[in-house]
Parts: structure tokens; C-alpha cells; sequence
């Protein structure tokens, strides 16, 4: 009922009211409509690039766990070599193939910590390889 008196109507009848308000709704500008449009086309702008930024995180989220996963199941099958240098060898070949994959192709996904983590591991492995290769020679 507010609604249909609007600002200036409220000592006035209703059915007064009404007929203001048909006379005033029936005039409408061509400015009017592209405003009304405009603002909705930016309104689900906005609404699209949330979803999409929300999407991307809940990737960002599985892609840190799918690699997760993979260092356990990487670190799993290494302990099945006897040798140390062996071992290393393995994990130094696999962390940096992932690492590489990591600078090449998951580099907007991921974050720059699970990065520097990888090469951490890689330098490890990497020190732990040498290390063997001087006792044994």
C-alpha cells in the first residue's frame, strides 16, 4: 500500500493514488531502460567473476591436495629401495619432474609456497645424491 501511494499521496484516496501512478509509469525514457539494463548486465558481471573466483579457489584447493597426495604416495614407493642412493635418486626425479610441472604449467593455480617446498625437496634429495656418490667413489 506504501508502495502504490508513494512520496506526496499519503492524505490522498487510494484509487487517487493509482491513477497518478499509471499516468506517471506509462512515460519512460530510452535513458531509463539502458540505465535499468546496464546495471543489471553489471550486476551479473560482478556476480559471475565471484563464482569464478570461488571456483578457482576450490581448485587451488584440490590441485594442493591431489599433489599431497602424490608426495605420500611418491615417498610410500621409495622406501621400498634398500639403497640410499637409489632412493634418492627416485625421489630427486619425480619432485623435480613435478616441480617442473609446477613452473610450467600449474604456476597461476598454485601458491608460491608449495613451490618453494618442492624445491626445497629437490635441493634435499639433490645434497642426498651427492653425498652418496662420494662414499661410494
Amino acid at each position: 500500500m506504501l508502495l502504490t501511494l508513494g512520496d506526496g499521496n499519503w492524505n490522498g484516496s487510494e484509487k487517487e493514488a493509482i491513477s497518478r501512478d499509471r499516468s506517471v509509469r506509462g512515460v519512460v525514457s530510452g535513458n531509463s531502460i539502458m540505465r535499468h539494463y546496464f546495471g543489471m548486465f553489471i550486476l551479473y558481471f560482478v556476480y559471475f567473476f565471484k563464482i569464478i573466483f570461488r571456483i578457482f579457489n576450490i581448485l587451488k584447493f584440490i590441485t594442493a591436495d591431489v599433489m599431497e597426495s602424490l608426495t605420500i604416495a611418491i615417498d610410500f614407493k621409495a622406501k621400498s629401495y634398500k639403497k640410499t642412493a637409489l632412493t634418492c635418486i627416485f625421489l630427486l626425479n619425480n619432485y623435480h619432474y613435478i616441480l617442473k610441472s609446477i613452473r610450467t604449467q600449474f604456476f597461476s593455480v598454485l601458491d608460491q609456497e608449495i613451490e618453494y617446498k618442492y624445491e626445497k625437496m629437490v635441493k634435499r634429495y639433490n645434497d642426498g645424491y651427492q653425498d652418496t656418490y662420494v662414499i661410494y667413489f
